[in-house]
């Protein structure tokens, strides 16, 4: 509701342009008219209270926000950052603070610049209650909920479905050319990586963490330590004994990484959205709201390098057998935000961080190819499926399948070409229509989400044990983020852990117990320092931001 706090002046629907809003209250907050008057009756602590105006009254009314245990968004722009988080609240720009907020609180001077300042573009802007699937759909997916899911929840869907469309189809081409013209160099390169290698490659992907924990390294570190006890359930690849099992010979196969991506993002997002009141918390979102906010040239240009940067990391991880476009994903997304200028944005809907990710993701497509086309190595899950099929139609991988069925690889490597740009022609065309999605009330959209889940769980493996897996993961990573946790540490453990597991013991068993072999080849040496540098760059960063919050 709306309070003038008395009656002078102008009537506050002259004052304030809201259109097509029902059960608004207007008139004076005292004693002779309480609150249960006005239908008013929220439930705060845990809530979040966006202020527009943060003079004497708005400063005022946050202190008590803060004291009912709410979190409170403050814009103001006529004031600093500095000024706005003195007494605790966090500053914000208009649309997050609008889009973020469960209930906004309005504190500006009637002025003829602040006249009708609350319009139907502020209500179009305001928190949705339908998303668009905060689920990845593979673990190379992952990365980009970084910043997807916040742009969609600024209302930036289309926006954000437009880059990942195009970092997406560049990311496609980069490693389409390359897998073209330089599979025999990248092949020899990949040639030199060995146990130690590999390890060290992972300890570089598990690093990103540091990145990806929201300033609270410690729980970014529980986290990957959740998803590495995860990576363990089953039958150890090395010694072939069976491990966290208990008792379920289920168990005995380990837990599938779809399995887990469900249960961790999907079931834990409708658990978090479980206090909805479709009577209270729906709001309407306009079809053309959706679609009018296109990518700008300016952030087509600042996309240009996080793009390059990915596409470059994805074709490089994605030529290493073993890895794929999840590992890919992640480090291009560190390293994008520790180039930036402005790292402090990533996290919270910064196009750049999924143009990254997106790109690295499809850069790894095509250059997983390479490996399994010169060495017989498949590069990831898919690339081995596809080997098998070569291998029925006579066609056996290795370095004499250039010179024995050229004419069908290059026909395979251009079509490669052509499927990006198809890609790219037909996702323009459907964008504008799964950018929608968002308008779905989420009454409707919940039980669709949960009945997907539960049959894509139980058609992965055939098993309704799947099922029983996929809840349990999702009602113990609601408890986690309800504790502040972030779930990328898990999953990123998940996908890790057995790459570094295994390749540390195979290193182990070649050096004869020695740890000199991750430091004396210059591979793995290289990304172990890489790794520490990138920990203390961030720890660094981190550290001179406190000291300067601490002086002011």
């Amino acid at each position: 509701g709306l309070s003038r706090g008395d009656h002078t002046g102008p009537a506050v629907p002259d004052i304030y342009d809201v259109p097509d809003v029902k059960n608004v209250t207007f008139g004076p907050l005292d004693e002779k008219h309480p609150f249960s008057d006005y239908g008013i009756g929220f439930e705060l602590c845990g809530k979040t209270l966006g202020i527009a105006g943060y003079g004497a009254i708005g400063r005022e009314v946050a202190v008590r926000a803060l004291a009912f245990g709410m979190e409170v968004l403050a814009y103001d722009p006529y004031l600093s950052k500095e000024q706005l988080e003195a007494d605790g609240a966090k500053a914000a720009d208009l649309d997050t603070m609008l889009s973020q907020s469960d209930m906004v609180s309005i504190h500006l001077p009637v002025l003829p610049s602040t006249k009708n300042i609350v319009n139907k573009d502020w209500f179009s802007k305001m928190k949705p209650t339908a998303i668009l699937i905060n689920t990845p759909g593979t673990s190379a997916n992952a990365a980009t909920l970084f910043d997807g899911y916040p742009m969609t929840v600024k209302g930036k869907a289309f926006k954000a479905l437009q880059m990942a469309l195009f970092a997406s189809t560049i990311g496609g081409l980069v490693s389409a050319f390359a897998l073209l013209f330089l599979a025999p160099l990248i092949a020899k390169i990949t040639l030199l990586f060995g146990p130690a290698e590999y390890f060290a490659l992972a300890v570089f992907g598990l690093s990103v963490i540091a990145g990806v924990s929201n300033n609270s390294i410690f729980k970014g570190l529980i986290g990957a330590c959740i998803g590495l006890f995860i990576a363990t359930v089953g039958v150890d690849a090395i010694s072939g004994t069976s491990r966290f099992i208990f008792g379920q010979r289920k168990l005995m196969a380990g837990i599938d990484l779809i399995i887990a991506l469900i249960g961790l993002f999907a079931i834990s997002e409708i658990l978090m959205k479980s206090k909805y009141d479709p009577k209270t918390d729906h709001k309407t979102i306009s079809a053309s709201a959706i679609t009018k906010d296109k990518i700008t040239k300016e952030e087509y240009r600042r996309c240009r390098r996080p793009i390059a940067l990915g596409s470059l990391i994805g074709v490089i991880i994605g030529a290493t057998p073993g890895t794929g476009g999840g590992l890919a994903a992640f480090i291009a997304y560190n390293q994008t935000k520790q180039a930036s200028k402005h790292p402090e944005t990533f996290g919270h809907g910064e196009i750049e961080g999924v143009a990254a990710s997106e790109s690295a993701n499809n850069g790894a497509c095509g250059a997983t190819m390479i490996p399994m086309l010169t060495l017989g190595v498949p590069g990831d899950g898919a690339t081995a499926i596809l080997m098998g099929a070569f291998m029925l139609h006579g066609m056996v991988p290795g370095p004499t399948l250039f010179s024995e069925q050229g004419n069908v690889l290059y026909a395979i490597m251009l079509g490669l070409i052509v499927v990006n740009i198809f890609m790219y022609i037909i996702g323009n065309v459907f964008t504008r229509f799964y950018a929608h999605i968002t308008r779905i009330p989420y009454e409707i959209l919940a039980p669709i989400v949960l009945t997907f889940c539960i049959a894509g769980s139980y058609s992965s493996n055939n098993r309704v044990y799947d099922i029983y897996i996929i809840l349990i993961f999702g009602i113990v990573s609601y408890f986690l983020r309800r504790m502040g946790f972030q779930l990328v540490p898990i999953l990123l453990g998940i996908v890790l852990g057995p790459l570094a597991e295994k390749n540390f013991r195979r290193a182990m068993v070649i050096s004869e117990g020695s740890f000199d072999i991750f430091f004396t080849r210059p591979i793995s040496c290289a990304f172990i320092l890489i790794a520490v540098g990138s920990i203390l760059l961030f720890a660094w960063k981190n550290y001179k931001a406190r000291v300067v919050r601490n002086k002011k």
